[in-house]
Order: structure tokens, then C-alpha cells, then sequence
């Protein structure tokens, strides 16, 4: 923000210095904004970092929690054993330093962690879910329609609903990313793949649950 010289040249042809004084005290404010910003997501950092040091059993991350760790990389090691975390590219990225390929970020993914104990459901167009005993899951469900703002909200949600019922953490995991993805089929049937919101999957997760139930049993019974 030091350099104002293009600033100044278009404000030229808009009224000269006034419009230049105002574009140049907009950016302050973006400016202030974004020290701000940063200031709120070091300190939610620290939060964070303090809850980890606190808990013993499994906790699911994503989005901002994911970005705070990006922070403070160090925490990685205080996420009790089998804790789920759920990055997107960008996500993975930010943690793990940058990948050209998701070919290697899911040779990354399978060494983080074997190494740290934790289970990574990393989301793409083949969402895959990576386990500390090097076995890797990729989801079979979903639609491009559900790259909306929001589904990976609802994809954790679903998770963390699934382990506070009881389900072993790579058991929730697993079945959640199945479940998030056919309420994605449903919601894409109904609304068509540019429609869907992030609402419409959640609405459509007890559908998706019923149709999933309902497959296994009829597996079971042939």
C-alpha cells in the first residue's frame, strides 16, 4: 500500500487529487482491516492452542481451526490420537507446504498421518480418507454441485455427530464423507448442480442416511 502511483494516474481522470485522497484513505482502512483480522486469528491461534494441550480423546478440524494451526504449525502435535482433520487443497496447502499436484499432496497426507496418528479426509474431486496404518479410502459419492460454500461445514458436522453417537473416529469419517456426498446427489437432483447450497445438502442428510441404511440392509439379506 506504500506505492500510489497508478492510484494517482486513474484518479486523474476522475477528479484529480480528491478522488486520489479518498482511494488512498480507502486502502488505509483495508489496511487497518486486514492488521485487524490478522491480529483475531493470531489470538484464536493462542485459544486454540490452549483447548488441544487440554483434550484427550479425538476432535475434528477444519476451515478457520485449520488455518489457526497454519499459524502455529507446532500445534500439529498436540491433536489427541485420531483426531480428524478435513482440508481442502488450499488447506493442506497452508499446512503442509505447497503442492503441485494432488497426486503429492496425498503422498504428504499418508506421512502426516502415519506420523502424527491422525486421520485426514482430504477433500477434492475424489475426496480421499487417509489413516495412520497407511490405508487410504477414496469416497465414491458427491457431485461438482456441491462445491458451495459452506458443504465442508456440513460434511464436519456429520463427522463430529457420528463420533459423538460413538463411532470410532475413521469408522465416522468414512461414513460421513459417503453420507455428506449422496445428500449431495439428492440436493443436485432436486436443484441442479449450479443450484445447490450448502442448506440443501444438510436438508437432504436424513434422506441420505435412509437410502444408505436401506442399501445395506439389502446387501445383507442377498
Amino acid at each position: 500500500y506504500k506505492e500510489f502511483g497508478l492510484l494517482g494516474g486513474i484518479a486523474g481522470w476522475f477528479g484529480g487529487d480528491y478522488v486520489k485522497n479518498k482511494l488512498i484513505e480507502a486502502f488505509k482502512d483495508i489496511d487497518q482491516e486486514i492488521v485487524e483480522n490478522l491480529e483475531k486469528e493470531t489470538q484464536n491461534s493462542g485459544n486454540l492452542g490452549k483447548v488441544l494441550k487440554t483434550r484427550t480423546k479425538p476432535v475434528v478440524l477444519d476451515a478457520d481451526a485449520l488455518n489457526c494451526i497454519a499459524l502455529r504449525p507446532a500445534m500439529l502435535k498436540d491433536l489427541p490420537v485420531l483426531s480428524v482433520i478435513t482440508p481442502h487443497p488450499g488447506e493442506f496447502d497452508r499446512l503442509f507446504g505447497e503442492h503441485h499436484s494432488d497426486s503429492a499432496r496425498l503422498l504428504k497426507a499418508i506421512e502426516v498421518s502415519h506420523t502424527l496418528n491422525i486421520l485426514i479426509l482430504l477433500k477434492s474431486h475424489y475426496t480421499a480418507l487417509v489413516r495412520p496404518d497407511l490405508k487410504v479410502y477414496f469416497n465414491s459419492t458427491g457431485t461438482p454441485g456441491m462445491a458451495t460454500g459452506g458443504s465442508g461445514d456440513v460434511l464436519t458436522g456429520v463427522i463430529t455427530s457420528l463420533i459423538a453417537q460413538g463411532y470410532k473416529p475413521e469408522v465416522s469419517a468414512l461414513i460421513g464423507a459417503y453420507i455428506h456426498g449422496v445428500a449431495g446427489e439428492i440436493a443436485t437432483r432436486e436443484q441442479g448442480e449450479l443450484g445447490v447450497t450448502a442448506g440443501d445438502i444438510a436438508a437432504n442428510i436424513g434422506k441420505a442416511i435412509k437410502q444408505v441404511t436401506a442399501r445395506s440392509s439389502e446387501n445383507l439379506q442377498n
